[in-house]
């Protein structure tokens, strides 16, 4: 597996239990939804195997969301806070 493949694989296996976690489905579930055997997704959560168009086209359908999402690099997490939530600090008089 070149390199290029394996980040591919560790893409989709991040993105995958990711999705999965999200949405609160067991691989069975998730299997089942999209007509695949569960070890399959087992082995892409793993970052393992070579999945066929088919497969991905198919978890892609179960998980509501573009193959490309599915193997494109995770995005970074963040979390939104309105304004005022947070304790703020003023150093520097007031500059940073």
């Amino acid at each position: 597996m070149d390199e290029m493949e394996s980040k591919l694989a560790e893409n989709l296996s991040h993105n995958l239990k990711y999705l999965r976690g999200q949405r609160g489905v067991t691989q069975a579930q998730l299997a089942k939804r999209a007509e695949i055997p569960r070890s399959t997704l087992a082995t892409l959560e793993v970052g393992d195997g070579n999945p066929t168009l088919s497969v991905l086209t198919r978890l892609s359908m179960a998980l509501q969301v573009s193959i490309e999402e599915i193997l494109s690099r995770p995005r970074a997490t963040c979390e939104v806070f309105e304004l005022g939530a947070l304790e703020s600090f003023s150093r520097g008089r007031g500059k940073a």
